[in-house]
């Protein structure tokens, strides 16, 4: 029980984390160097961060339900959001 808080607290952690750096690399994206190759990779940057985060908070809900029904529409979900993404960084 006290192993799952602690990872579930690291998670948290790390989400938080994430969620600053992607906001102040959308600020530095948008308002110091916009229309460069710089704001684009800090754009592209914090829009990972952002899914990685959902991504894994979503993973932690899933694994709660042990349904293979959410495991399915999880990797569903995630081809979805992660497939566009990559095509993106490669201007494809």
């Amino acid at each position: 029980m006290k192993n799952e808080l602690n990872r579930k607290k690291f998670l948290n952690a790390i989400a938080f984390i994430a969620l600053i750096f992607a906001g102040i690399a959308l600020l530095i994206a948008k308002f110091f160097i916009p229309n460069t190759v710089v704001g684009r990779v800090l754009s592209n940057l914090s829009y990972i961060l952002a899914f990685v985060t959902t991504a894994v908070c979503a993973f932690n809900y899933v694994r709660t339900k042990r349904n293979i029904v959410y495991t399915i529409i999880y990797i569903i979900a995630v081809t979805l959001v992660v497939v566009p993404l990559v095509l993106s960084l490669f201007n494809m």
